[in-house]
């Protein structure tokens, strides 16, 4: 589930760098739809690897934070949601569970400590020409290397 905000400011385009009166209106939760080839797209990278593939609710935030910092290669193949506005809180889409919504930001992926060879983002939005998860996930695998 998304939950999503609309921030909008009663004033004429051009002022809009000066807005102090902004209003926010929150819509309800809306699922986000499964995505066609991703299972196929895990299961295949998998099988590659010899290793298992999370997919559905067993790729929780929570189960794959606890192996994110020991996997030697990082395959997600997820919902992928820009936040241009405010980077840090984009975030990929894993599966909700009792703790948490799913939403790993970016800002939590750049606390991790990963040492991972590889890292592969297999996303919408992920190819956008302005600062977004390109350089996000560069980002991601220059902060792990130095940790």
């Amino acid at each position: 589930m998304i939950t999503t905000s609309l921030r909008f400011c009663l004033r004429p385009l051009h002022l809009l760098a000066n807005c102090e009166e902004t209003y926010e209106i929150a819509l309800p939760p809306q699922p986000l739809n499964p995505l066609p080839g991703a299972q196929r797209e895990a299961e295949a990278i998998a099988s590659l690897f010899q290793t298992q593939s999370l997919t559905g609710s067993q790729a929780s935030k929570t189960t794959v934070l606890r192996r994110l910092p020991n996997a030697r290669i990082i395959h997600l193949a997820t919902h992928g949601l820009l936040n241009d506005a405010q980077p840090l809180e984009s975030a990929i889409a894993l599966a909700p569970d009792a703790t948490n919504n799913g939403l790993l930001t970016a800002a939590e992926l750049l606390q991790l400590n990963l040492g991972a060879e590889l890292a592969v983002l297999s996303a919408c939005d992920t190819g956008q020409d302005y600062w977004g998860w390109g350089d996000w996930f560069v980002e991601i695998a220059h902060h792990s290397r130095r940790s």
